[in-house]
């Protein structure tokens, strides 16, 4: 089954209507697997039927019980579901936190993908740009994150120039979608 999976990244920003949103969708489009960043926590917590990280910044839904997760793994602002030849990597770092907390967190998710050595897809909500995933500028947090994305030889999967966070006039790349060679 998970050579045809069916996997939705969606911010909720901890809004509850968001979630209703989600599983509209879900629904709908007969998703498998949801990644969640910023989860509404009162929806969540306690329910059996979504792994959440040690933070609460990130959440997955194994919407199809047949969809080959074998188990997973938690970390600070990441969640690593495993399945029988591979694992997807959902993520969260916040926009408010220092430099060098963001390079720890992130060292963390991408020492984590290394060490782990199975082909990998990592989503997340990264709050950084690069025009590596077509942000018209750069930041540090992106110009760290690409550091990464070549040390570990992972492809950026973001296609056009459709912003990834829409806040009014606010638009934004943050959000990055990242795979090993053979996924």
């Amino acid at each position: 089954m998970t050579a045809k999976l069916k996997i939705v990244q969606f911010n909720a920003d901890r809004r509850r209507d968001a979630h209703n949103l989600l599983k509209k969708i879900i629904q709908e489009k007969e998703i498998d697997i949801a990644l969640i960043q910023e989860p509404n926590m009162a929806l969540t917590t306690g329910n059996p039927r979504w792994i959440l990280d040690e933070s609460g910044t990130t959440a997955v839904l194994c919407e199809n019980p047949r969809c080959g997760v074998t188990t997973h793994e938690t970390g600070q602002n990441f969640i690593c579901i495993v399945l029988k030849d591979w694992s997807i990597y959902n993520c969260y770092i916040s926009p408010n936190i220092p430099m060098n907390e963001f390079r720890n967190r992130v060292d963390n998710i991408m020492e984590h993908v290394r060490d782990q050595g199975k082909e990998a897809l990592i989503v997340g909500d990264f709050n950084a740009k690069s025009a590596l995933w077509s942000s018209p500028m750069s930041d540090a947090r992106g110009e760290y994150l690409v550091e990464w994305i070549n040390a570990l030889n992972i492809s950026v999967c973001n296609e056009g120039n459709i912003p990834t966070f829409v806040r009014g006039a606010q638009t934004s790349f943050i959000d990055v979608t990242l795979a090993t060679q053979d996924i």
